[in-house]
C-alpha cells in the first residue's frame, strides 16, 4: 500500500490556484484517483454528455472543461464497487458530491446537465443532495492524496484546501477513511466521509449532539441490513480516568522514539443522530492531532507515515521531507 501525490509530471501537494478557481483542486482530484486506479463511468463538460467515459480533459472553462455549469463525472474505485458523482454549481466553489456504497449510479436519466442517480445514494458536500459552497473564493493551496491498495475494502483518499491571510488556513476537508479491518467485522461499508469547507474541529465533530449537522463525519451503520441508516459519526475523544483530554489537545510524545503518538479516530453513532447506535470502527489512516501546539502547514511523522495537520486532524501519505505552502 503506497499513497500516491502524482500523476504524469504533476504534483498534488502544493496545487496554486488563483481566486475562484476551485475547478482546478477537483480537476486534480479527479486525474489523480484515475492514476490510482479509478474509472470515470460517465461525465459531462455541461454541454457534451460522455455514456462511457471521461469527457473532461481540462480544468479549465469550454469544451472538455470542468471550469463549466453543471460539469460532472461519476467515478467508479478499483474494486468496482464505491462510486462518486461531483457536479460543479453556478461557481466553481459550489459542487455535489453523491455517495453510492455499492449500488452504483445507474438510475436517472442522465444528460449534459443532470447527473445520474443511485437507489443508495447519499449527500456529502456539508451532508446535503444540491451543489453548496465547498471550497474558498480566495487564492490557496490544494493538496491530495489518494491510496493505490485498498484496505479493508475501501479506497482511501483525502483532499484539504488552504487559504493565505486567513485565521484558519484550513479551509475544506474531503476525505474517504477505511475502517481498520481488525475491529469492523460484519460492517458492509467499513469507511467514513467528511465534507465541508470548515475544516473538522474537536469539539464539533466529536461532539454527539451536533453529529447529525453538516461539519461532520458521516457514514452507514449496518448497511445492507433491515435496519440500516445513514448519519453524523462522533469522532470520540481519549480521556484518562481523572477525565484529562490526551488528544487532541495534549501531546502524547514516544520516550522511545521521540515521535508523537499519532491516536487513531474512534468512530460512533450515538442516540441523538439515530436508532441504529454503536460503535462503527477504528479509523485506519486519518488520525488525531497530537498537539494544540502544532498547526498546519506543520508535518508530522510517526512510525508509519508522514502527516500534515488539518486542524484537529492529521492526514497522512506526506513525502518525507516535503514543505507545504500556503
Amino acid at each position: 500500500m503506497a499513497w500516491l501525490t502524482t500523476y504524469s509530471t504533476q504534483s498534488t501537494l502544493n496545487i496554486g490556484f488563483a481566486a475562484n478557481k476551485g475547478n482546478i483542486m477537483m480537476y486534480h482530484l479527479k486525474e489523480l484517483l484515475k492514476t490510482a486506479g479509478w474509472s470515470v463511468i460517465s461525465s459531462s463538460d455541461g454541454t457534451t454528455y460522455n455514456a462511457s467515459g471521461d469527457q473532461i480533459s481540462s480544468s479549465d472553462s469550454g469544451a472538455g472543461g470542468m471550469d463549466n455549469n453543471n460539469a460532472w463525472f461519476r467515478i467508479q474505485d478499483p474494486g468496482t464497487v464505491r462510486e462518486y458523482v461531483f457536479q460543479r454549481g453556478t461557481t466553481s466553489q459550489a459542487w455535489k458530491w453523491m455517495y453510492s456504497a455499492s449500488d452504483k449510479f445507474t438510475g436517472g436519466t442522465p444528460n449534459a446537465t443532470t447527473v445520474p442517480t443511485a437507489t443508495d445514494e447519499q449527500g456529502l458536500a456539508k451532508a446535503g443532495t444540491s451543489a453548496v459552497t465547498m471550497l474558498p473564493t480566495g487564492a490557496g493551496f490544494a493538496h491530495i492524496a489518494v491510496q493505490n491498495a485498498a484496505h479493508n475494502g475501501v479506497y482511501a483518499w483525502w483532499l484539504m484546501v488552504s487559504q493565505a491571510g486567513t485565521t484558519l488556513p484550513e479551509q475544506t476537508l474531503m476525505c474517504c477513511d477505511a475502517m481498520d479491518a481488525s475491529l469492523s467485522t460484519g460492517d458492509n461499508d467499513p469507511c467514513v466521509h467528511y465534507g465541508s469547507d470548515d475544516a473538522p474541529v474537536d469539539a464539533t465533530v466529536g461532539s454527539t449532539s451536533v453529529a447529525s449537522t453538516t461539519d461532520s463525519f458521516r457514514g452507514w451503520m449496518r448497511y445492507n441490513e433491515t435496519d440500516e441508516e445513514w448519519s453524523g459519526l462522533t469522532a470520540a475523544y481519549y480521556y484518562t480516568a481523572t477525565g484529562v483530554l490526551y488528544t487532541p489537545g495534549f501531546g502524547l510524545l514516544n520516550p522511545h522514539n521521540d515521535k508523537f503518538g499519532l491516536l487513531p479516530i474512534p468512530y460512533f453513532r450515538h442516540s441523538s443522530t439515530g436508532t441504529t447506535v454503536g460503535f462503527k470502527g477504528l479509523g485506519k489512516y486519518i488520525k488525531w492531532k497530537p498537539s494544540e501546539l502544532i498547526r498546519y502547514p506543520s508535518v508530522l511523522s510517526d512510525v508509519s507515515d508522514n502527516y500534515v495537520v488539518c486542524y484537529d486532524v492529521a492526514l497522512p501519505g506526506v513525502p518525507s521531507g516535503f514543505k507545504f505552502r500556503f
